[in-house]
């Protein structure tokens, strides 16, 4: 007789991680934030598992995404179970280098502003950074696997210690061929990301001014929306303290001399119990590296 059976199609572990910041938050649009999605792929992960679970996730009350009984049983065992992969895979595999730290950053933050400050700190001090795991989610520098993390957000996370690295200003881009002299900008194709709102930075820069809100082309993670914009694909809302070595060297330019001071800033973060030498001199290095100028 066989043992064999079919085994039914599980969720994703992006829609389950959805499911649970959307739960907890009570917003899409928070979520979204939170787990470095856009709005629209975080409705698209809820509809896959209300089609999933057969029942409705979530109910609209007023401006809040309220979980419906059939959601908050599901939450329960989601949670359960995103706890036992992380003991299982939230530590890393390989041992830890004893003489170094292991810290977290976003994609954006680690391509654009540290791997590029990685030989200065080597040579104020060796051997201090060990490994560098990058992730989008923002409560990643509260894991046990890392020691500290830099962070791009509102700042207060629960789970974590924080301290204000630097603010941070916007202005759009382009690649120098998509705008032909004298042409107005403002009708190309805009590039958007969750944390960067174009419609603040019109609100604030030219509020007079007749034009769509939304962005031709939604991208999660502010790097990629650098690198859309160098391959002509529209304009971005750019951050000063990533974009800048693109325009010293012309690889993008800068389209208008208005700049808007973003509501979110840089956060170093790192779990209560984590505490030395080491993170202390990382914290002074990025708190100087900051002080130096948002290009520096």
């Amino acid at each position: 007789m066989s043992n064999n059976h079919t085994i039914a199609p599980l969720p994703s572990l992006q829609a389950l991680r959805v499911l649970e910041a959307a739960v907890r938050r009570q917003s899409y649009s928070d979520a979204a934030r939170e787990l470095g999605l856009t709005h629209g792929a975080v409705s698209r992960q809820v509809d896959a598992l209300e089609t999933w679970a057969g029942a409705p996730l979530f109910a609209r009350a007023g401006r809040r995404m309220m979980p419906t009984a059939a959601a908050s049983s599901l939450v329960t065992r989601t949670r359960e179970a995103l706890r036992i992969l992380e003991e299982a895979f939230g530590h890393p595999v390989l041992p830890r280098h004893a003489a170094g730290l292991r810290i977290s950053t976003t994609p954006a933050i680690a391509r654009l502003w540290l791997v590029p400050r990685l030989p200065a700190l080597h040579r104020d001090h060796p051997g201090l950074i060990a490994a560098i795991e990058v992730s989008s989610a923002l409560d990643a520098g509260a894991s046990d696997s890392v020691d500290a993390g830099i962070r791009y957000g509102p700042g207060g996370w629960p789970g974590v210690e924080s301290r204000l690295l630097g603010r941070e200003r916007l202005f759009p881009v382009a690649a120098p061929h998509l705008i032909a002299p004298g042409a107005d900008w403002r009708a190309a194709p805009r590039i958007g990301t969750p944390f960067q709102s174009w419609r603040r930075w019109f609100d604030e820069t030219a509020p007079d001014l007749d034009r769509q809100d939304g962005a031709a082309l939604e991208l999660p993670d502010a790097a990629l929306a650098l690198d859309a914009a160098i391959q002509g694909l529209g304009v971005a809302l750019a951050r000063e303290r990533l974009v800048a070595p693109l325009l010293r060297t012309g690889i993008l330019v800068r389209l208008s001399p208005d700049a808007v001071e973003d509501i979110y800033s840089y956060w170093f973060v790192r779990p209560p119990t984590r505490t030395s030498k080491q993170i202390d001199a990382l914290l002074e290095w990025l708190l100087n590296q900051f002080a130096d100028g948002a290009t520096g």
